[in-house]
C-alpha cells in the first residue's frame, strides 16, 4: 500500500487536501490518538527542545506509516520536512545545522512513496490562516514564508524522495484533489481499499 506525505507551510491547504483523501479510504495518521499527544507535548516546548521534541514526533509518525501501510494506504500531513524547515525558518537552527540535522536523521525515518507540497501566494496564505482563527501562533511574515521555501528546496535536493509541487493559490479543493488524483493515479490506489 502507500504512504503519501503533505507539505506545505501554514494555510497552504494541507489538512483540507487530507480530509478530501481520508474521504477515499485514506487513512490519516496525523490523526492517531498518539501522535495527537506527543504533537501536544510538542508544541508546549521552546526553542531547540521544541524541534526535538517534534522531530521524535515524526519518528513516531514515520513508525506508525511503516506498520499501517501493510494493510492500508496511509497519509501524514507534516512529517520532518516541516519541522526542519520550521527550525530554519524561526532562527532555531542556522542552514548547516539543519541540513546536518537531516542528514543525521533521514535514514531513520520511514520513506514516503511521495511528499506532496502545497504552496500558496502569501496574501492568499494569509487570508486563509486569519480565517481559520486557530489558537496556535502562526508567523505570517513574507521574510519567514522565503525562508521556510528556501530550506525545504534545499532539503529537498539531498533526498532521493519522489516530490509533487501543487500551488493552491487560485484553486478550489475540488480542483487540487482532482490534480493530485490525477498525479497519482489515485483510482489506482483507492482500488486496493475496495
Amino acid at each position: 500500500m502507500s504512504f503519501f506525505v503533505i507539505e506545505g507551510d501554514n494555510g497552504t491547504g494541507k489538512d483540507t487536501l487530507a480530509v478530501k483523501l481520508q474521504s477515499e479510504g485514506f487513512t490519516i495518521l496525523t490523526y492517531d490518538k498518539r501522535m495527537r499527544e506527543m504533537e501536544k507535548i510538542a508544541k508546549t516546548k521552546k526553542g531547540k527542545d521544541r524541534i526535538l521534541n517534534f522531530m521524535a514526533y515524526n519518528k513516531a509518525c514515520g513508525d506508525l506509516a511503516r506498520q499501517k501501510r501493510q494493510h492500508k494506504n496511509v497519509l501524514l500531513i507534516r512529517y520532518f520536512i516541516s519541522t526542519l524547515a520550521a527550525a530554519y525558518s524561526d532562527g532555531i537552527f542556522s542552514h548547516d545545522e539543519t541540513l546536518k540535522l537531516l542528514r543525521d536523521t533521514y535514514s531513520k525515518f520511514e520513506k514516503p512513496d511521495l511528499f506532496i507540497r502545497l504552496q500558496c501566494d502569501q496574501q492568499k496564505r494569509i487570508k486563509r490562516i486569519e480565517e481559520r482563527n486557530s489558537m496556535d501562533f502562526d508567523d505570517k511574515t513574507v521574510k519567514r514564508a522565503v525562508r521556510y521555501r528556501w530550506i525545504t528546496d534545499e532539503m529537498k535536493k539531498n533526498m532521493d524522495i519522489k516530490w509533487v509541487e501543487i500551488d493552491t493559490s487560485d484553486k478550489s479543493i475540488d480542483d487540487v484533489y482532482a490534480e493530485v488524483k490525477e498525479l497519482l493515479d489515485l483510482d489506482k490506489h483507492i482500488e486496493c481499499l475496495l
